[in-house]
């Protein structure tokens, strides 16, 4: 999909210009991907004293995934897709998470304090059963040879189409060794904050985190062979402060918070391991809340700006290596207003808009917007209205849409930028209750909307229009 060739644009720089068939699946309804899932939530709470109380929070998640995972990429000049397979029997996920926090709520003084201390320990597992589909095909970019299916035609006839199903998958799998591997992380936190209030008017909060991260790496039971393992610590603090401009209306916040992401080691061109330190990013916010006595009107305003350091990339001298040096910064500004103008009407509309931008990076992105940035302008609004009296007591009707701008899928100075159109989605929704139930009759991209999302280099083809049924007893 790159748009750009020896510098010349050649190819589509959005979906729109793929000529893809939105009501074609490239595949068979046989290939089949299925996810199943347990979670369970659970939370002790006790009264300590009239000043301190405790509680614990447990979760567990479990999903296992079966089945052929389906991705597909252009190729020929966007007149061919060359169809990939991977196949998973299965792919596990385990999420396990502790939190113990103690909650106090005390005067020092006149001054009154909310406190929390807390631990939380937090372990996941991935594990894979995996196996892809190999193929002879070379990417016509580059000369590469990838795991492929096939290669079929985007438009027209291509006796090749039906070839992905099951049977000619599973013919495919026989006599092939799955790639066996398992992954470990656990995550040990201590974090506190304290609110105060030195004057009626103004909220001071001020906390701090650190976090203790253990990646045993992944295991190939194939090979019998760990690689990736990794220890980092990171601290983390926050600061912010409310301060009621006209009591119970008006009032102004800012915050400060450093926040982090952990870095695995990356295995270098020359055989050494490249071990990093956390990505760290600061972001300051700052904005306004009004809130109007009968709720005629309640509007907050946000701006804020993020800056991101540590980030890995390659090395200018060397780009085989990678250094620790890059930057990025994301600002932008939040509108939300919501209205109540009288007894069973409600007005909501929000808008938002990010500026982002690479500004240290390699000299192919360097001041670029960044892709998974997501789009620079996004809004939403709804509008619902809820009979209160009369034969039409219970009775709700609302009415919706969202707008989202376009969202680069690839932005590079060499290949030029892909990005999804911008796109507007209507939604609507009809529900009746009572004490014991409501039923409700909800339609999604009511004007049945074509359109394409992005993430992670990929674009997917958004739900045509849905109309769905709920029914919600009140036991």
């Amino acid at each position: 999909m790159n748009p750009l060739k020896s510098g010349v644009l050649t190819y589509a720089e959005s979906p729109s210009g793929l000529n893809l068939d939105y009501y074609k699946s490239y595949t068979d309804n046989s290939v089949l991907y299925k996810t199943t899932a347990i979670n369970f939530y659970g939370k002790i709470s006790y009264i300590l004293s009239n000043q301190w109380k405790s509680e614990t929070n447990l979760m567990t998640s479990n999903s296992e995934s079966y089945g052929n995972y389906q991705t597909m990429v252009m190729a020929n000049n966007n007149a061919s897709i060359v169809r990939r397979i991977v196949n998973y029997a299965p792919e596990t996920i385990v999420n396990q998470q502790i939190q113990q926090n103690f909650m106090g709520d005390l005067t020092t003084g006149s001054v009154r304090h909310r406190v929390l201390l807390g631990a939380d320990y937090y372990r996941y597992v991935y594990g894979t059963t995996a196996n892809g589909l190999d193929g002879s095909r070379a990417n016509a970019a580059n000369g590469v040879v990838r795991p492929t299916f096939d290669t079929v035609a985007v438009a027209g006839k291509s006796v090749n189409y039906g070839l992905l199903n099951e049977s000619e998958i599973n013919s495919r799998l026989l006599g092939k060794v799955p790639a066996i591997t398992k992954t470990t992380l656990t995550t040990n936190s201590l974090y506190a904050s304290d609110v105060i209030n030195p004057t009626k008017n103004l909220t001071l909060m001020l906390s701090a985190r650190v976090d203790f991260l253990q990646n045993s790496g992944t295991y190939n039971k194939t090979t019998d062979v760990w690689t990736g393992a990794y220890n980092q610590t990171a601290f983390s603090p926050k600061v912010g402060l409310t301060y009621q401009l006209l009591p119970e209306q008006l009032a102004f916040f800012a915050s400060y918070m450093n926040g982090f992401q952990n870095v695995a080691p990356v295995s270098q061109v020359d055989g050494t391991v490249a071990n990093f330190k956390p990505q760290y990013g600061n972001q300051f916010e700052t904005g306004f809340k009004y809130s109007q006595e009968k709720h005629l009107l309640d509007a907050s305003l946000s701006l804020y700006d993020i800056r991101i350091s540590n980030t890995v990339r390659a090395n200018p001298e060397n780009v085989s290596m990678f250094i620790q040096n890059g930057a990025q910064y994301s600002r932008g500004a939040e509108l939300d207003l919501q209205s109540r103008p009288i007894e069973g009407l409600y007005f909501h509309a929000g808008l938002a808009y990010n500026d982002s931008k690479l500004t240290a990076s390699d000299a192919n992105t360097e001041g670029l917007r960044p892709v998974n940035s997501g789009p620079a302008w996004m809004s939403n609004w709804y509008a619902n209205y809820t009979f209160m009296k009369g034969s039409l007591k219970g009775f709700s009707l609302g009415f919706g849409g969202n707008y989202y701008g376009k969202d680069n899928i690839i932005n590079t100075k060499s290949a030029g930028t892909f990005a999804t159109d911008a796109y507007t989605l209507f939604n609507a929704v009809l529900s009746y209750s009572q004490k014991a139930y409501t039923l409700s009759l909800s339609g999604d991209n009511i004007f049945d909307t074509q359109y394409y999302y992005g993430g992670r280099g990929f674009i997917t083809p958004g739900n045509l229009r849905q109309v769905i049924v709920s029914l919600k007893l009140n036991l």
